[in-house]
């Protein structure tokens, strides 16, 4: 009979919701249940509600969690650019971090967008919350490209809406192989480059 493993308090949180993560790959979240993550992370059926009130609960904080290292792949990214840099270009590494992190971390990635994790209409305010920090960094790099004359004055929100659904769209592509390996990093610079033209100011 297969036992369970201890595990410090910090990482069994962490086991749990990366059980949780591993399981939403094959199963919708409807059915799997709290005592199924935890046979997944080898540990207690009662070990998940040392964190967890329920499993929405659960399903919460892995979503939080996965957004919050989206946000910081990206805030990551543009910061390590030089501090003179062009927003412009800041735009176009944060959708080429965007584009890693979805290719690197594609569980994290894939579970994120599904709708029965991320409904907007339906997300508590915490979620909501969380789930605009990365959005928040498009749009203050967009306002700051809008002010130095490089895109148009145009409504930030639907420049962000755009760029934002080119890069995603992009991502769940790659993901699906419609690109060859060895072209990927030169595809992205090129949709980036294309989905940003659409926003320049006429010569």
């Amino acid at each position: 009979m297969s036992r369970s493993r201890p595990y410090h308090h910090g990482q069994l949180r962490d086991s749990l919701i990366q059980a949780l993560l591993s399981l939403a790959q094959d199963t919708p979240l409807a059915q799997i249940s709290l005592r199924e993550v935890a046979k997944k992370a080898g540990v207690s059926h009662a070990a998940p509600y040392h964190h967890f009130e329920s499993k929405e609960a659960m399903i919460e904080a892995a979503t939080i969690e996965c957004l919050r290292h989206l946000s910081q792949t990206l805030q990551t990214a543009v910061e390590a650019l030089p501090e003179k840099t062009h927003p412009v270009e800041k735009i176009k590494e944060l959708g080429k971090a965007y584009i890693r992190f979805a290719l690197q971390r594609s569980t994290e990635y894939q579970f994120i967008n599904r709708t029965d994790v991320c409904n907007f209409q339906n997300m508590s305010s915490r979620l909501r919350e969380v789930s605009q920090e990365a959005i928040h960094l498009l749009t203050r790099l967009v306002l700051e490209a809008q002010a130095l004359g490089a895109l148009r004055k145009d409504d930030p929100g639907i420049q962000v809406l755009a760029l934002w659904s080119t890069v995603q769209g992009l991502a769940n592509l790659l993901l699906l192989g419609f690109v060859l390996p060895d072209q990927v990093e030169d595809t992205v610079s090129a949709v980036m480059d294309s989905g940003l033209g659409r926003f320049g100011e006429p010569s």
